[in-house]
Parts: C-alpha cells; structure tokens; sequence
C-alpha cells in the first residue's frame, strides 16, 4: 500500500472539495477496541480538550486502509498544512517505529500512477508532503502526525486568579470556584489549607493524590485551591495577590489557622505573601510545605527554550516520546505530556516569573532576605532523578539524555526541574528537612505515596 500525504495550499479556496477520494487525517479516526489508544480512552485522558486541538494526530493504518474501497494499493490522505514530522510506529512495540517526514528535510515521491489533477504539479489546490509505502502483511501500526506546537499555547495561563473549594463527591474531586473578594463560610472552627500550584500550571483538575488525602485525613474543616497567571507577572507582584485573595476572603484573620501546600513557583509566591507582607502583624498562615520549589533559582529558566522552543527540534523529539508512552498505554503519560505542554506555553510567553526564577536574580536575593514568620513549622522537600533510567517510559528516558547533553544541571542533583541543593536551601531558622527520594518534579504532590508521605510528616508535626 502506498500512501500519498497532501496538505492544502495557503492559496486554496475555503471549503473546496477535491474531485477524488481523500482522507482527511485527525484524531476522529483513532481505531478499533483492541488498540490501546482509542477514541473514548483518549478524550478520558485528555479530559476537557478538544482532540483536534492536540498538536498530534494518532490513526491506525489499517482503518486507513479499510477506508480505501475496492482494496486499490494507492491511498491520499490529507494531513494539516503545519504538520512537522510523521512517523509510522509499530503498536505492539513502540520501540518500533520509522520517520516518514520532517519538515524542510528532503523527501523522495516514488512515481504514481493516475495522479489526480487536483494534486498534479502546478495543483491550485494541493501540495505533496511525503510518500511511504507500507509493505505487505504490515499490520497493527499507528500513524503520528505531530504538528506545530503553536497549537500548544492555550489554557495554561488563566488571565486572573481563581480560588475554589476542593471536595470529594461520589468518589470524584470537584473543584468549586469561590469568588476572591469576599469572606468564605468560616463556621467550622477547624484548621483550613490551601494548595497552591507551580509555574505554567493549574491547582484546579491536578494533585488529585495530594487532595483526595488532605480531604479524606479529617484534619481540616476545608480545603481550597488557588490558581494565579503564572507568566503574567513577576513573582513578587503575585504573592501581593495572594495576600489580596486571601486576606478578602477572610482567610488571614488571626483567629482562623491557615496551612499551605505549594508546588514549584507557588512556593516563592507564599514565600512572598509571608515576607513581604504579613511581616509587621499577625496572621494566620500556620505550617507551609514547599515541595520543589526553586529557593536560589533554577538554570531551566535561562536553558529551557533550548528544550521547549516551539521552534526546537527537542520539543518535537519530546513530544513523539509522549505519544509513544500514550501508544505503549503507560501510566503517566498525561502527566508528562501536561508538564511539556507548561513547559512549552512558559518558554513561548517569556515570563518575567522565569527571569525571577533564574539563578542570582535580583528577586531572589531580596527574597532570601526577606523574614519568614509563621505560626507553625516549614517543612522543604526536594527530589533527585532515579540513578537508572526508567527504560519503560519513552518520554523521561529522552528528557534525562537532553539534560545530560546540554549539561543544563552541570552535575548537580534535580526533579528535572529544579536542582535539589535549591529546594533544601535554609532561607529561615527551624526549617524541617524531609527525606530525600527519587522522583520526578511533578511527583510531590501527583504520586499517591508521595503525597502521603508529606502529610504524614506534616501531621506528626501538630500538636
């Protein structure tokens, strides 16, 4: 079966039909119940987002070819005019797979037979891609289309803050959005929490592990989330947000008890909140935990676009990765694949919280600096990569060589993220320390026994 790949010109008419049979290839044509990835399994993963908003396509080969009536060997799909790279992968074994096409690398087309005028040479309508040949026999193969990641930068960044209560209902975490200017039903005496989230992130829908637990220990009368636009503003301005949020709603007054879970760059916006703006009077912030949080930086910041550019090489190999782990059906696929999504959105955007994160900034003297008063105790932790590979998960193996060859860490222990020296560094007395594990950056607060354990600890803590 030879497959002819075309994409329509930017000079052809809007809605115009060619005269002969043509696949249009996306997300809709993800095949039969005995494939790992199919349709339904897919909009559960990628839960809330239009599948052909992607920027992939996953399609079986052989439901393409059972769309080809009268069994003819020659096949014209129709791929989207900002597809970059095209791969056929064998499902069974994703380690399996051969590049059909690369964008702006030289690409052979093997004679065809009848070529339709519509996508003959001179064609208004249409220009060839690429060609590959599928031999005889070959069966239980996908085919990727990976596309411009220009098609990546959407809801990462919401444009205000958002605060919410967290509850369990039937088994399911529900995220209820309060409004950030007015008190929250304070009629339970008991403590409160709110989990804050990292860079490019969303508290909102992630942390499930860490919520279902705060929920489910019976400790506080309520949990909240905060979600804050991450590259709209430097560090410091947000933590004045924050106070502004949790201040109107009530939350700071002396006589309420306030914890804080906060991931990442939400670790340096409490940090700020707490140093910059409950120094002179009392509050309510009791114990905080900062799980992977950049206290001196991280060189990400200044290194990262070589890895997550929409114009790199690297972000594509990373991608194909991810799709290859989504392919093999591996847990924590959605995962890696919503940390590059940030990763890309963040490096896109150039935010000034990346110049703030980015080692000796200015900020972060100033925030080092800064007291940290509260009422109870700071608990830090940070993790370390596995010493050997995950040889099961594509993405993390090839993430972990692209941070060796570009030397991004120098040496130095890191979550992938943040280097580990810089999540234990003591900016205030009585800092607790907790174990070091292996892990990745989205672990603290992602991975059930993780979570666990930082409650645990926290826990044994009160008195």
């Amino acid at each position: 079966m030879n497959y002819y790949f075309y994409c329509r010109k930017d000079s052809a008419v809007a809605g115009s039909s060619p005269s002969f049979p043509i696949e249009q290839i996306n997300n809709r044509l993800i095949p039969a119940a005995s494939y790992p990835v199919t349709l339904t399994s897919m909009n559960n993963v990628f839960k809330g987002e239009h599948l052909d908003t992607l920027p992939f396509i996953i399609a079986s080969e052989e439901a393409l070819h059972a769309a080809k009536e009268g069994g003819e060997s020659e096949l014209f799909l129709e791929v989207p005019r900002d597809t970059v790279m095209m791969y056929s992968i064998n499902r069974d074994d994703p380690t399996d797979y051969q590049v059909i096409y690369k964008k702006d690398h030289s690409t052979s087309y093997p004679a065809v037979s009848n070529v339709p005028s519509d996508i003959s040479e001179g064609s208004t309508q249409f220009e060839k891609v690429c060609t590959y040949y599928q031999p005889k026999g070959v069966i239980r193969r996908a085919l990727l289309i990976i596309r411009s990641l220009k098609n990546i930068i959407k809801h990462f960044n919401p444009a205000e803050e958002r605060f919410y209560e967290i509850k369990e209902e039937g088994g399911v975490i529900v995220d209820q959005p309060l409004p950030v200017d007015e008190p929250v039903d304070r009629s339970t005496s008991e403590p409160m929490v709110v989990i804050l989230h990292g860079f490019m992130s969303l508290t909102e829908h992630q942390f499930h592990a860490l919520k279902r637990i705060l929920l489910q220990a019976g400790y506080y009368g309520k949990v909240f989330g905060y979600s804050y636009a991450t590259n709209r503003a430097g560090i410091r301005a947000s933590g004045g947000e924050l106070y502004h949020v949790l201040y109107n709603t009530g939350l700071l007054q002396k006589n309420c008890s306030l914890d804080m879970f906060a991931h990442s760059q939400g670790g340096l916006i409490a940090r700020s909140m707490v140093g910059f703006h409950l120094s002179d009077h009392p509050h309510s912030i009791n114990d905080v935990v900062l799980a992977g949080v950049p206290n001196k930086g991280t060189p990400l910041a200044v290194y990262g676009a070589t890895l997550f550019s929409i114009h790199s090489w690297n972000a594509i190999e990373l991608l194909f990765h991810i799709v290859r782990d989504l392919i093999a059906a591996l847990q924590g696929s959605k995962q890696a694949y919503d940390f590059f999504a940030e990763q890309v959105t963040s490096f896109h955007d150039k935010s000034p919280a990346l110049h703030d994160m980015s080692p000796g900034s200015e900020f972060l003297e100033n925030l080092n600096a800064a007291s940290f008063s509260i009422n109870g105790n700071l608990y830090v932790s940070g993790y370390h990569l596995p010493e050997t590979e995950d040889k099961s998960h594509f993405f993390l193996k090839a993430y972990r060589r692209l941070l060796n060859e570009l030397n991004v860490f120098i040496g130095k222990a890191h979550d992938g993220v943040v280097p580990q020296e810089s999540s234990y560094h003591v900016f205030t007395s009585g800092t607790q320390t907790l174990d070091e594990n292996e892990g990745w950056h989205s672990w603290y607060f992602g991975k059930a026994d993780r979570a666990a354990h930082i409650w645990k600890a926290v826990l044994e803590g009160k008195p």
